[in-house]
């Protein structure tokens, strides 16, 4: 994938004996996560809010609140659920593998700008069952294609956390063995403060650096976009949709610049990480380079 990043700072992470302050941990990835919030509330002993279509919970002794959206939210949802979170969890059905949900949200943790993204390989008790044989196997493939998927995005996969749900005999990683609770008591030790320095301001039109996803990226959903052409925008927690204003033909694959005329309300600035979607569908990501008015 090309080097589209290089306009973002890295944030840094450390991992301390002592929580400092109290994280927002989203859940995202495939609809196991569902589950895996099911058994945060068994294992910590607490109960949960549903609130819309997001199912939240505090833990007692970290002030940590746990967040999920329920299945068939859109990736608006997930966005603005992430935007507010300091952490997101990968949540992958062990028994499943690796979906294009998850790359999908990986990006748009990425663009909400998530200081810490880990992994949970999760529903181990069926695969275990279901593959006995072949179940360590299987973890160590699906902890590899999830570090790749996440280096292809520049989330640094060499070095990302991954997690299981229960015990495991797969000791690639050096966190195997953990459960739920496990899982969730290291979450809290890190410190994940998210950068809010940068104040937005609502935008009329701007030119952006963007990269569109091709067509395996977006799942055979692809876009070309080209004058007049419209597209809807994620910036900030608001959307838009807008239209491409510049002369040219853009192409899934492509990173390149153009101007986009916002017909709603958009808010960013100079900087903000957005999404492109069409038809509830993520096509592109990129920045916004200069705020024209």
């Amino acid at each position: 994938m090309p080097n589209i990043y290089k306009f973002i700072t890295l944030i840094l992470i450390t991992i301390s004996t002592d929580v400092i302050a109290s994280n927002s941990i989203a859940l995202i990835g495939d609809n196991y996560r569902e589950q895996v919030f099911k058994d945060v509330l068994i294992e910590f002993n607490i109960k949960g809010n549903l609130i819309g279509n997001e199912k939240k919970a505090r833990l007692k002794e970290t002030g940590d609140v746990i967040t999920t959206l329920l299945p068939g939210a859109s990736n608006i949802q997930i966005a603005n659920q992430l935007r507010k979170s300091s952490i997101a969890v990968v949540v992958v059905d062990s028994t499943m593998g690796p979906l294009p949900i998850d790359r999908d949200h990986i990006i748009i943790a990425r663009q909400a700008r998530v200081p810490v993204i880990v992994v949970l390989l999760a529903n181990l008790k069926n695969l275990q069952s279901a593959a006995p044989k072949d179940a360590i196997e299987l973890l160590e493939l699906e902890e590899l294609e999830m570090r790749e998927l996440l280096s292809n995005y520049e989330v640094g996969g060499d070095s990302t956390l991954v997690f299981y749900d229960r015990k495991s005999a797969y000791s690639g990683s050096p966190l195997s063995g953990m459960g739920i609770k496990e899982t969730f008591n290291v979450l809290s030790k890190i410190r994940a403060n998210r950068n809010s320095s940068n104040s937005t301001r609502d935008i009329k039109e701007f030119r952006g650096s963007f990269y569109l996803l091709t067509q395996a990226e977006a799942d055979n959903k692809g876009i070309f976009l080209s004058k007049d052409k419209t597209i809807n925008i994620w910036s900030e927690g608001t959307d838009s949709i807008s239209t491409v204003v510049s002369d040219g033909s853009y192409k899934p694959g492509e990173v390149t610049e153009f101007n986009i005329k916002i017909n709603d309300k958009l808010v960013g600035y100079e900087g903000s990480r957005i999404l492109l979607l069409q038809s509830g569908h993520l096509v592109g990501i990129g920045v916004i380079a200069k705020i024209h008015r």
